[in-house]
């Protein structure tokens, strides 16, 4: 038997531990990655439901007072609020349609699917 040289031994321990230090580096910024696009998105999200929440308002507010002249305040009222619980009720049996079921491919996709730069560097030389 032939014992190994500890001179070979350190330089492949050396490379193994600077290898292993470079996969998590590149971990962590594909991390870094991700979470920058997922937050980027959810803030986009919300200053896009913000504004149609403003819109949403003012849509409602000019229905009642249209829906008012013709039918009464009371049942102008009603009448709009029967429509948002018929959307409500919409969203809600749709909701994995909707929500659930965009957000997990969505989130598979970027942290699961990747990118050119990491399949050429585990390629080997």
């Amino acid at each position: 038997m032939q014992q190994a040289n500890p001179s070979k031994l350190e330089e492949l321990y050396a490379g193994l531990t600077e290898y292993l230090n470079l996969k998590f580096d590149l971990w962590k910024l594909s991390l870094v990655e991700g979470l920058s696009v997922v937050l980027s998105r959810a803030l986009t999200t919300l200053i896009l439901v913000l504004c149609l929440t403003v819109v949403s308002l003012l849509l409602t507010v000019l229905a009642v007072v249209a829906l008012a002249e013709v039918t009464g305040l009371a049942w102008a009222l009603v009448i709009v609020a029967a429509l948002y619980a018929l959307v409500a009720v919409i969203v809600f049996a749709r909701r994995k349609t909707l929500f659930t079921d965009s957000m997990v491919a969505m989130l598979s996709k970027l942290f699961f699917n990747p990118t050119q730069n990491e399949t050429e560097e585990d390629l080997p030389q």
